[in-house]
């Protein structure tokens, strides 16, 4: 008998090095510690959201909050602003991911093309950003 070529494997699980949480590798942030150039020494904790990077590795819950109590940890050779450069590379990669969609014809924009959209059924997620219409200048 074929195994079914859609199956999906178990999802691997792992552990929050702060609260010792198990969750799914997709739910969690992925740190690596960089390697010193100069004596071979541990490096600085690094960011690895796409989780290819080598070394050795920390998960963590996905929380700026958490992320900001690893920094805090004496033993941790993490920089100062870590939460801070998280978030900016998860905004780069969501700009991608959005960007992507948008040329592959998955995304629409606009009031008409939406309207539509919705009343054909089409649409499978909906992220909206609404802005006053004062603020754009318009009354």
């Amino acid at each position: 008998m074929m195994a079914n070529p859609k199956a999906q494997p178990p999802e691997i699980l792992r552990q929050c090095h702060m609260s010792g949480v198990q969750d799914a590798a997709a739910n969690m942030l992925r740190f690596v510690f960089a390697p010193n150039a100069d004596n071979g020494a541990t490096g600085l904790l690094t960011p690895d959201l796409a989780a290819k990077l080598p070394g050795k590795d920390i998960w963590v819950v996905n929380c700026k909050s958490t992320v900001a109590q690893l920094v805090a940890l004496p033993d941790m050779r993490a920089p100062d602003d870590l939460p801070e450069r998280v978030e900016k590379l998860m905004r780069q990669n969501l700009a991608t991911l959005i960007s992507l969609a948008r040329k592959a014809g998955k995304l629409v924009s606009g009031f008409t093309k939406t309207e539509t959209a919705l009343k054909s059924g089409t649409v499978q997620t909906w992220i909206t950003n609404q802005i006053r219409a004062s603020i754009m200048g318009e009354t």
